[in-house]
């Protein structure tokens, strides 16, 4: 099924604009535009009950229903029990709480496996741990040149001591999708737990979590279509072994158990918006399968992969773009084909800092950023000389189209020129 681009679009409100705008947003790995759906929910939210939620008063009760509404639609779009998960303010933050209630199974003399290529959400924190516990951080390396995961890597260091192994589904710099489940079956095979940060690989198609084999798998809601949140998928097992991080007695129910923080209410109540949103997209391209039935986690997923494949094709002339220059002062990070990678390209150019070259983007038109997008350790380990002006990242999203690429390659064509 080809994507309705027009259609999609109507459905994000900051794409409205003058007809014909040659404007293009290229930061969608920093966070995507809202859709209006998950936008209607948080303005209803705000202005029909902004009170503490919960009670049995006209106010209160519908304001708790929603919230439960919007955790229930999470889960059902993820395909799992609403136990499972956490809605904390970011992933950073999930993964923070995650690795404090980790201390009470991780001690002297244990290793945690952290790979050079993820963000410093999935490697500082298990840092902490280890030197709070006495415990030993291992880093899975990256190749010099391309950036990506050394092959074999993995099984060089797993051993009877490994208690946890924390990696990227894919990275927010190098762009290429991971296979997760042999790396779980790696892991679980010396009785390891996988945490798998999926906030780069969730803006490209919307996750399976089962598949992926992840004791916890992770990932930003506003990254997706929705609000300021991080979602974070625990099984029951890990659960049910690690030191709860909310109030004692909230500790009883499994969704709360990792809740350090309690996020925005309004917030968690619009993720009932991201069920609209799927279910539009849906029915507007599946009519004949929306009248039969689909569970909500198979419309998630059936949007997904259409989204994806738009997204691939929107991307691939810009792929190719950025490969036919690289090696002629161009550094193109990654892979230069779209096979087994997300619409996310970094690059830097000799003799040319990352940020004139986004101001010069942004000139022309086109949004998007630059630097080590709390990846520093990998720009470090490829040999990026300058971190902090690091890479110049184009990330792609669903909503982008050929004519926003045209107008991308053009602009870059002249500015490398």
């Amino acid at each position: 099924m080809q994507l309705d681009i027009e259609f999609l679009r109507g459905l994000f409100p900051a794409l409205d604009g003058p007809p014909g705008s040659d404007w293009g947003f290229f930061d969608n790995a920093g966070g995507t535009h809202m859709a209006r759906p998950v936008l209607r929910r948080i303005t209803h939210y705000l202005s029909s009950h902004r009170v503490q939620p919960y009670g049995p008063n006209l106010l209160a009760g519908p304001a708790g229903l929603e919230m439960d509404r919007g955790r229930e639609t999470l889960a059902g779009l993820l395909g799992v029990d609403s136990s499972a998960v956490t809605i904390g303010p970011s992933t950073t933050q999930n993964l923070n709480t995650l690795a404090h209630a980790m201390s009470s199974v991780v001690g002297p003399g244990d290793e945690i496996i952290v790979s050079r290529q993820d963000h410093e959400a999935n490697i500082g924190c298990w840092e902490r741990l280890c030197r709070s516990r006495g415990a030993t951080l291992r880093f899975w390396e990256v190749e010099s040149e391309s950036g990506e995961l050394e092959a074999g890597g993995l099984d060089d260091l797993l051993n009877s001591r490994t208690r946890l192994v924390a990696v990227t589904h894919s990275s927010n710099i190098v762009g290429t999708v991971h296979d997760l489940g042999p790396i779980a079956d790696a892991a679980h095979a010396v009785g390891a737990l996988l945490v798998a940060d999926g906030v780069s690989y969730a803006p490209h198609r919307w996750p399976e979590i089962s598949p992926t084999g992840a004791d916890v798998y992770c990932f930003s809601l506003y990254k997706t279509f929705g609000p300021h949140l991080g979602a974070m998928v625990v099984a029951e097992s890990v659960l049910d072994r690690i030191a709860p991080q909310s109030h004692y007695f909230n500790a009883r129910r499994s969704w709360s158990r990792l809740d350090a923080s309690g996020p925005d209410h309004c917030a968690i109540a619009s993720l009932a918006g991201l069920a609209d949103f799927f279910d539009a997209v849906f029915d507007h391209h599946f009519p004949t399968e929306a009248a039969a039935g689909t569970t909500p986690d198979g419309r998630a997923a059936a949007v997904g992969r259409m989204l994806h494949a738009h997204e691939t094709a929107v991307a691939t002339p810009l792929l190719d773009f950025l490969a036919g220059r690289a090696g002629n002062g161009l550094r193109l990070i990654g892979r230069h084909t779209m096979a087994e990678r997300e619409a996310n390209f970094s690059f830097a150019v000799a003799g040319r800092s990352s940020a004139s070259l986004v101001e010069e983007l942004a000139r022309r038109g086109v949004a998007t950023k630059h630097g080590h997008f709390y990846a520093r350790r990998l720009l470090e380990a490829i040999g990026v000389g300058d971190v902090d002006d690091g890479v110049v990242r184009l990330s792609l999203a669903a909503y982008n189209t050929h004519r926003e690429v045209g107008h991308l390659i053009d602009a870059l064509d002249e500015i490398l020129d």
